[in-house]
């Protein structure tokens, strides 16, 4: 499929609990699922129904229930993410063992394999969680790292959205087709995305997790292009 336009429609399956909040419309152009949720024939429909699909690839952090969560180097990992059961983030000082990168390009190839456009690398912002290691040190590390996951995105033949990271697009955003944010209006971060992404010709898919449209500033997202969601009373991605 090819790469989506600026301003193209969007719905996200891969952040739900499967409930069916967010159901697929013909309308929706790209479909962000999570690979491990969704069989192989479900994602072929989607496709012969016209549907871009983003994949969500937790790249800089490790899950324990992953199916291929053993054939990652788990004396790599990190400290652990606050907040999240089972999940640790990657020593980034380490990116450059074979057997993590080898591990990261075994799981890229099952997604295209099983019928990925795209992929939602998450996680990519891992610059504190070394210890005895400061953020601004590991930073030539972690755009290092984050290159390389673009860039073998590209190589398996899918297009690289990156997720976050604000902080080191100038360094990285040129080898990403598009990216996903949350949350750039609340932090005061959107102007960056219109720089780095927008204005070059690269979609930028964004949630707000505020409850109404004025809060989640579509005004601003609509006339500068951003595919931005946010959340009503009951849970639901609105568009803006």
């Amino acid at each position: 499929m090819p790469t989506p336009r600026v301003g193209a429609s969007w719905v996200n399956r891969a952040w739900t609990d499967g409930s069916g909040l967010n159901k697929i419309s013909s309308d929706d152009e790209v479909v962000l699922v999570d690979p491990a949720d969704i069989s192989k024939e479900d994602m072929d429909e989607l496709h012969a129904a016209g549907h871009y699909l983003l994949c969500y690839n937790n790249a800089g952090a490790w899950e324990s229930w992953r199916a291929d969560a053993d054939e990652f180097p788990l004396e790599l990992r990190a400290r652990k993410l606050a907040g999240w059961d089972n999940e640790y983030w990657w020593n980034i000082i380490e990116w450059d063992d074979s057997e993590l990168k080898n591990a990261h390009i075994k799981r890229m190839k099952w997604m295209w394999e099983k019928g990925c456009d795209g992929l939602e690398l998450d996680n990519l912002d891992c610059r504190s969680c070394v210890d005895g290691e400061s953020k601004t040190d590991l930073r030539a590390k972690a755009v290092e790292n984050v290159r390389w996951l673009a860039q073998e995105s590209n190589r398996q033949c899918m297009d690289a959205s990156m997720k976050n990271s604000i902080d080191i697009f100038a360094d990285v955003a040129e080898h990403f087709q598009m990216a996903v944010n949350e949350q750039c209006e609340e932090y005061n971060e959107c102007s960056s995305y219109i720089d780095y992404f927008i204005d070059l010709g690269k979609p930028v898919f964004a949630v707000e997790y505020t409850k109404s449209w004025s809060e989640a500033d579509c005004s601003f997202a609509n006339n500068n292009g951003i595919s931005r969601k946010y959340f009503d009373e009951s849970s639901k991605y609105q568009d803006c």
